[in-house]
């Protein structure tokens, strides 16, 4: 797959963070806040403590972690997740400016609630490569997604050990959450 390239590295970036490093993926961080590093390490401590006792195999071998500017964490992604702070326009600028990043069969999942995918997807030339991703809290723990996206994105997410909801499990469209 690649690496995930995580755009922003708060409670939910960090969540990320933790469950793709514990599944044996690398990740690439990008976030200005000083506390990235800290807050991805609480997490990862957290889903050290959890995840492998919901598991009936020893998890894989530990991804690695490494933190850099947005081209940096882009190169050579094979997905990017982004988890930026709920502000539609921040959301739609930074998308925008890692969409020329974005390598040939990457894909970007969003766990933007505020923005709705048909316009998440209206972002990029080629929308079946940006994917809204909705979970519940931690996602670490929780492996199950609803998915408004492509089957590459799907594939993501399965490689990460999240199975998606079935299709036609009923959606709080305006909470983004599993009825």
């Amino acid at each position: 797959m690649g690496h995930l390239a995580i755009l922003g590295a708060g409670r939910r970036g960090a969540d990320w963070a933790a469950r793709a490093i514990l599944m044996g993926v690398d990740v690439a961080v990008t976030d200005p806040d000083a506390g990235a590093a800290d807050r991805i390490a609480a997490s990862l401590a957290a889903a050290e403590a959890a995840l492998p006792a919901l598991y009936d195999v020893a998890l894989p071998a530990r991804g690695s972690l490494r933190f850099g500017d947005l081209a940096d964490v882009m190169a050579g992604a094979g997905a990017v997740m982004e988890a930026l702070p709920n502000d539609a326009g921040l959301r739609r600028d930074v998308i925008a400016a890692a969409l020329p990043h974005l390598p040939a069969n990457a894909v970007i999942l969003s766990s933007a609630r505020i923005i709705a995918p048909g316009a998440l997807k209206a972002l990029g030339d080629h929308p079946e490569r940006i994917a809204r991703v909705r979970m519940a809290d931690p996602v670490w723990l929780w492996p199950l997604a609803h998915l408004d996206g492509s089957r590459r994105a799907g594939e993501v997410l399965a490689g990460l050990g999240i199975a998606l909801a079935d299709e036609a499990a009923a959606l709080d469209e305006t909470a983004g959450l599993l009825a």
